[in-house]
């Protein structure tokens, strides 16, 4: 008997949006929080409340810190140097990651160019 994974493959949903006022919010629930605040914590309990906090975060353009494996979000001026260099770390990480997923899109594309630019 073989298994089949039950996914949710809904369409592609597009970014939250999020204003100026949803960052202030956000800088406003960890300001003089010296420990990681968890997205529970923050009230987001669903994946789409989730992914409104992660896209406020890229939002608040280096003020708020989270990371694969990190425990939650915190202001970047409240992280220990350690704890930076994990982000970094992670971060690094996650970005060789996503480059070796796009390689073969690399040369494929470039093999495509090659094609369609070359002479009949």
């Amino acid at each position: 008997m073989t298994a089949q994974l039950d996914l949710d493959l809904a369409t592609a949903r597009r970014a939250p949006r999020v204003s100026a006022a949803d960052v202030a919010w956000f800088v406003d629930q960890l300001r003089g929080k010296v420990d990681w605040v968890t997205t529970k914590n923050l009230g987001a309990t669903t994946e789409a409340q989730k992914r409104r906090l992660r896209r406020i975060k890229e939002m608040a353009r280096g003020k708020i810190v989270s990371f694969p494996g990190s425990p939650g979000y915190k202001l970047l001026d409240h992280c220990t140097l350690a704890e930076l260099r994990r982000c970094d770390a992670a971060v690094r990480s996650q970005t060789r990651r996503m480059e070796a997923q796009l390689k073969p899109v690399w040369r494929r594309m470039h093999k495509l160019e090659l094609v369609e630019n070359s002479p009949a």
